[in-house]
């Protein structure tokens, strides 16, 4: 697992949490988790599926599910942990912030520059081939967004009482 309290961690221990299952997490730095699974060291790893796919192709790796609402476009033959039973979809959000009180007319400038970037034609082939999704929403749906997710997090991170870290 990449980390203490991160997403991928989250996404475990709600999984455990709705599976009644108790799983022994291992913290790894970066995708060294990946390469431990394949040494055969812990029994399963946490990864994008980008990287792994690869591996899931030349059958050296099995994807047992995704952690999202959605199916992945790379990976259009792997359930949701939701379809699976399991309603576990925190994914992970990707996004360009500013500090509080930058200038209305440079959140506007910089909305705009990143509207027009993500639909630059090699941008959009980029992420198609590194199976990120594009799904740009603008300074105001990005924070409520965000503040969702805070929220659900702050209840599952009360909830695995990690509060006084």
């Amino acid at each position: 697992m990449p980390g203490l309290a991160t997403v991928a961690h989250l996404n475990v221990a709600q999984l455990a949490l709705l599976a009644k299952v108790d799983f022994k997490v291992v913290y790894f730095d970066g995708p060294q988790q990946v390469e431990a699974a394949f040494r055969g060291q812990v029994d399963a790893a946490v990864a994008g599926y980008a990287p792994i796919s690869p591996h899931v192709n030349a059958r050296q790796a099995v994807a047992l599910g995704v952690f999202a609402e959605r199916r992945l476009p790379l990976a259009r033959d792997v359930p949701t942990f939701k379809e699976l039973g399991f309603n576990v979809t925190l994914g992970s959000l990707q996004g360009i912030i500013a500090p509080r009180g930058t200038p209305a007319a440079i959140v506007k400038a910089l909305d705009d520059a990143i509207s027009k970037a993500v639909t630059e034609p090699s941008f959009v082939s980029l992420a198609k081939q590194t199976g990120n999704t594009i799904d740009y929403k603008g300074p105001e749906a990005f924070a409520a967004e965000l503040r969702r997710a805070f929220e659900t997090n702050g209840d599952l991170i009360r909830a695995l009482r990690l509060t006084s870290l």
